[in-house]
């Protein structure tokens, strides 16, 4: 189906759209993927669909804040997380400039930072839902964006 806009300019279909295709990493029972944060720091984060938000370790928060690629002007508040096991903790929330997936930029993703060194890094919906629609080919283990 091709759709004409008003101005008479031709917008691509479903069909002629390019879907980006990114390797996931089965591993432990979890997809992993690599993650570039605010272009300064890549790291495999497991892509967790039930997580709200983007989730990165305290260690993670010092090693960007040492590296000059967040300040505290990035800080946004502080909020509870209830987590899978019934358990919730409070914690610090900030504004992570962009994520890079492949070649695609999520820009301004709300980040909780977990109080715990051991947390996995959590790739959520506060950046999953900017990507708008996605699937996950679980035979070939990619996450599809189309």
């Amino acid at each position: 189906v091709q759709m004409k806009a008003d101005n008479g300019m031709r917008y691509l279909s479903e069909e002629e759209y390019p879907k980006k295709e990114i390797k996931l990493n089965l591993e432990n029972g979890v997809f992993k993927l690599p993650v570039l944060i605010n272009n300064k720091i890549a790291l495999d984060f497991i892509l967790d669909l039930g997580a709200a938000d983007v989730s990165i370790s305290t260690d993670v928060y010092q090693v960007l804040l040492k590296t000059g690629s967040i300040s505290n002007s990035d800080f946004i508040g502080e909020q509870v997380y209830k987590f899978a096991d019934g358990t919730s903790a409070k914690t610090k929330v900030i504004l992570l400039k962009v994520l890079k997936i492949g070649d695609i930029e999520i820009k301004n993703v709300r980040t909780s930072i977990s109080t715990s060194i051991d947390a996995p890094l959590l790739l959520g919906q506060s950046a999953l839902k900017q990507l708008g629609k996605y699937q996950i080919d679980n035979k070939r283990s990619m996450l599809i964006i189309e």
